[in-house]
């Protein structure tokens, strides 16, 4: 089974985040290599390379990059999808997630400002995945 194309709004949202962050690392003077590095090895080169690429990196991943870079993961996805956008993703929020699964999946070095970031982030993948499945 093929997986579900995305519209066309949502592959240039995922290719614009990609982007911005190629953008900012080459404006830093980085290779994929020394980014790596410089991250502590917690981000691989290929993993680097499919982000920048156009795969959705997870929220943590987007957080990590974003503070490496010296920007936020909210002006990122601001950049990527445009303000009204980030307005919509606020209304896809999930509050429902189980205290033990909060709890073992709890972000515990990020500021409460980086969490509602996340929250964001996470709310426009999970927005993504729901078109996917509701194209096939």
């Amino acid at each position: 089974m093929s997986r579900p194309k995305l519209n066309t709004a949502e592959n240039e949202a995922r290719f614009k985040v990609g982007g911005i962050l190629h953008d900012l690392r080459l404006a830093q003077g980085l290779s994929l290599e020394k980014a790596c590095v410089l991250l502590g090895g917690d981000i691989k080169r290929a993993r680097l390379w499919g982000i920048e690429k156009g795969k959705l990196p997870y929220s943590r991943v987007l957080v990590r990059l974003a503070s490496f870079y010296s920007d936020s993961a909210e002006a990122i996805i601001e950049k990527a999808t445009g303000q009204a956008s980030l307005n919509l993703l606020a209304t896809f929020l999930d509050e429902t997630v189980p205290s033990a699964a909060a709890k073992r999946n709890k972000i515990i070095y990020v500021t409460a400002e980086e969490e509602e970031i996340v929250k964001k982030y996470l709310a426009w993948v999970r927005y993504q995945r729901k078109m996917e499945a509701s194209v096939g």
